[in-house]
C-alpha cells in the first residue's frame, strides 16, 4: 500500500536468502549499507555538479542501476566492472581497510604502506588467494585513481597508483614471469609528478577521461625520488635522466654518489637480498643461452658434414659438365 500511495520505489539491494548464520548475516548487511551509504553521496555530488553546470533537466539512472550497470549518463566508471555486488563490496571494503590503516600509521610516522597491506592480509586474506579479486582491486584503484585525477586531488590518486603498482608486481611474481617485486616502480608513484601520475592511469583505463589531463601536463619534466630518506633535495625529488642507479642490485636510484654512500649502511642488506636474486635469474638465463648455442653449434657441424658428403658423391659421380 505504501508503495501505491507514494508511486514505485527504487529496489533497494538484498541480503542473500542463502545466508543462515546469523553473524554472516549481519556483515553482509552492514557491507550492502556501506556501499549503498557511498552510492547515495556520490549521487549526491553528481546531481551537485549538475546543478554548478546548469543541467538540471537531464534524466539520469539511478545511483542503484548504475552501481549493477557499472555506469550513467553523466559519470564513467573507467573501467571498472564488477562481476556481481559482492565483488563490488568485497573491493570498496579492501581498500577502505588499506585507506584507514595507511592513514593512521603515517600519521604516527610509520610505514603507512606495508602497515595496510599487512592489514588487508589479516582482514581479507581470501582476496590474496584469488587472483580474479586481485585484479578486480587493481581496476577499482584504477577507477578511483582517476576520478580523484580529474577532480585535480593528485596525492589521493598517488595512493591509489601505488596500491595498483604493487598488485601488478605481485601478479607478475606469482605468473614467475619476474623473481620479485620491483619497489622502485612502486614507490617511485608513492611520489610522482603529475606527468607520470595521469600517463600511468591514461595508459591503463579503456576510456579517454584523461586526455585532457594528460594534454596540460605532458610538458612537465618527469621526476624521481632519491632512495637516500635524508636527501638534502626537496622532497628527495630531481629530474628523472639524473638519477643514478645501484649498478649491484638496479633497483635503488640516487640523485648523487654522496646520496648512495650516505645510504649504503641501511641499503647494503635489501640490495644483496635483492642482487641475489637477480643473480638467480640470470644464472637461468645463461644457461638457457648456453644450450641454445650448443644446439646451434651442432647444427652447424651437422651442415658441414653434409655439405662435405654431397662434394664426396659430386665428385665420384661427375657428369663432365652436362
Amino acid at each position: 500500500k505504501t508503495q501505491e500511495a507514494n508511486g514505485p520505489q527504487k529496489q533497494r539491494l538484498k541480503v542473500s536468502k542463502n545466508v543462515q548464520d546469523e553473524d554472516d548475516f549481519l556483515n553482509e548487511a552492514i557491507m550492502i549499507a556501506a556501499t549503498e551509504k557511498q552510492a547515495l553521496e556520490e549521487a549526491a555530488a553528481a546531481e551537485e555538479r549538475r546543478q554548478d553546470s546548469g543541467d538540471t533537466q537531464g534524466h539520469h539512472q539511478t545511483d542503484d542501476t548504475a552501481l549493477r550497470e557499472g555506469n550513467d549518463d553523466d559519470r564513467c566508471w573507467h573501467g571498472f566492472k564488477p562481476s556481481s555486488h559482492r565483488q563490488h563490496v568485497l573491493c570498496y571494503e579492501f581498500v577502505k581497510t588499506f585507506g584507514t590503516v595507511h592513514d593512521e600509521a603515517t600519521a604516527r610516522n610509520e610505514d603507512g604502506f606495508v602497515k595496510g597491506i599487512n592489514a588487508t592480509e589479516e582482514k581479507h586474506p581470501e582476496v590474496w588467494k584469488d587472483m580474479a579479486c586481485i585484479k578486480s582491486i587493481i581496476s577499482w584503484c584504477l577507477r578511483n585513481g582517476t576520478k580523484l585525477l580529474c577532480e585535480g586531488k593528485y596525492n589521493g590518486a598517488r595512493l591509489y597508483a601505488t596500491l595498483s603498482r604493487y598488485f601488478e608486481e605481485k601478479i607478475a611474481v606469482d605468473s614467475k614471469t619476474q623473481n620479485d617485486i620491483y619497489w622502485t616502480k612502486v614507490f617511485q608513484l608513492y611520489g610522482a609528478d603529475e606527468r607520470t601520475l595521469v600517463k600511468y592511469f591514461r595508459r591503463r583505463i579503456p576510456c579517454n577521461c584523461l586526455n585532457e589531463r594528460y594534454n596540460e601536463v605532458k610538458h612537465l619534466t618527469k621526476l624521481g625520488i632519491c632512495y637516500n630518506p635524508d636527501c638534502p633535495l626537496p622532497d628527495r625529488k630531481t629530474e628523472r635522466c639524473k638519477l643514478r642507479h645501484c649498478t649491484k642490485c638496479c633497483q635503488a636510484n640516487y640523485c648523487s654518489i654522496e646520496c648512495q654512500r650516505a645510504d649504503w649502511k641501511s641499503h647494503k642488506k635489501t640490495c644483496v637480498d635483492w642482487s641475489s636474486k637477480n643473480k638467480t635469474e640470470d644464472d637461468v638465463l645463461e644457461v638457457a643461452d648456453t644450450q641454445c648455442h650448443e644446439k646451434i653449434t651442432d647444427i652447424a657441424a651437422m651442415s658441414k658434414a653434409l655439405a662435405q658428403e654431397w662434394s664426396e658423391k659430386a665428385e665420384k659421380h661427375c657428369t663432365h659438365g652436362w
